[in-house]
């Protein structure tokens, strides 16, 4: 049975945990400031992670192809490519391919996948509203994505409409 003493102990633990788990969320996202050299606002880019041992990291950031506006909260997803001779397809997993939303300033980090060949997905597939990147019209950009790479896509235009 447990005593009011015990109790308030209990509850002072727990809130010291919550706390130093804060403290360590916070200080765990380590962020540096770079210029908007379009605007008065700072934008905050996120530091790129180090891929753990034969793992894979791909940073970026998503912008609108007209005006550059950032996308906040939006999926990014790698869809595997397989192929047979020149021929292949790609296959995007809700479960299993690599993801991740952007910030409210458009980055987004996808941290330790598998290595392989992929193609950048953007947007929500389940509202079937999404654009896959490409520089070219007609052909979608492919990556071969090698272990221990931290690839880091710049900034991504896209014709996007959320």
């Amino acid at each position: 049975m447990m005593t009011m003493h015990t109790i308030n102990m209990v509850s002072k633990i727990s809130r010291s945990v919550i706390y130093l788990v804060i403290i360590g969320l916070i200080t765990s996202c380590q962020w540096t400031g770079i210029s908007n050299l379009g605007g008065s606002k700072d934008i905050k880019q996120p530091t790129s992670p180090t891929p753990a041992s034969g793992k894979a990291v791909m940073v970026g950031r998503v912008v609108s192809v007209t005006d550059s506006t950032p996308f906040a909260n939006i999926p990014v997803r790698l869809a595997q490519i397989y192929r047979q001779g020149e021929e292949g397809a790609f296959v995007l997993d809700f479960a299993r391919s690599p993801s991740s939303l952007t910030d409210e300033d458009g980055y987004f980090a996808i941290i330790d996948f598998q290595p392989a060949e992929y193609l950048i997905v953007v947007g929500k597939i389940e509202d079937n509203n999404y654009v896959i990147y490409q520089t070219n019209p007609s052909d979608p950009n492919t990556y071969n994505i090698e272990p221990d790479q931290l690839l880091d896509m710049g900034t991504l235009k896209v014709n996007y409409i959320p």
